[in-house]
């Protein structure tokens, strides 16, 4: 197809996009248009057919592994990252339009600690800040390593707090062994965070023990 056609046929499928929107388009098609903003000079038609023959659905091709995408012909490892980028953003987007009151509770919180793990393989301890209302403002990692070492700090989860200026929080921390079932330890550095927190002012709503195969709450 030449750089004219190409042009042509992207103008037509927003176009389609804009008056239709994208309930109504075929899985191809709406990842053809995704794969456009990551490879412009190029047919992504092609390639957009290769991923739904090779994965079968849309969904399954945006929750694909990276270095499994980057074995279809034509995917980059920087389109692999922009693939990659959307169940990020869908996750993130559940989260922030929960229904507040629920969110404290809510198994949202839990996925969306999956999703911001997918691909780390070191244990890392996460903070999650939320208003009084239940919106996140912020979500950061701050420790990389076991949050039962004695070099984990209650003090870092507090300055996430303070910093984004809420008195409530959720954290998590990885087993990237899989075993979901928590330690003697996990429990026990559950109730001191919970307790030097409180202290503070500061509520701890949730922990969560994440892995590949989800995630258990400690606390409800």
């Amino acid at each position: 197809m030449s750089e004219n056609n190409h042009s042509g046929h992207r103008a037509r499928l927003k176009s389609r996009l804009k008056s239709e929107g994208a309930a109504k388009l075929d899985d191809t098609t709406v990842l053809e248009l995704l794969l456009t903003y990551a490879l412009p000079r190029r047919d992504t038609r092609p390639i957009a057919e290769a991923l739904i023959q090779r994965y079968r659905t849309l969904k399954n091709v945006i929750n694909a592994p990276m270095d499994d995408l980057v074995l279809t012909d034509g995917i980059s490892e920087h389109t692999a990252l922009l693939i990659g980028l959307m169940p990020e953003i869908a996750e993130r987007l559940k989260v922030q339009s929960s229904d507040a009151d629920n969110l404290f509770v809510s198994d949202m919180a839990g996925n969306y600690f999956v999703s911001k793990y997918r691909g780390v393989t070191d244990e890392c301890v996460m903070a999650m800040a939320l208003t009084d209302g239940g919106e996140v403002v912020d979500c950061t990692v701050v420790k990389h390593g076991d949050i039962n070492s004695a070099s984990f700090q209650i003090r870092s989860l507090t300055e996430v707090a303070i910093k984004n200026s809420v008195s409530h929080l959720m954290i998590a921390h990885n087993h990237p062994s899989g075993n979901l079932i928590p330690s003697a330890a996990d429990l026990d550095t559950t109730r001191r965070i919970s307790l030097s927190l409180a202290s503070n002012g500061i509520e701890l709503c949730e922990h969560f023990i994440c892995s590949d195969k989800g995630y258990i709450k400690l606390m409800h």
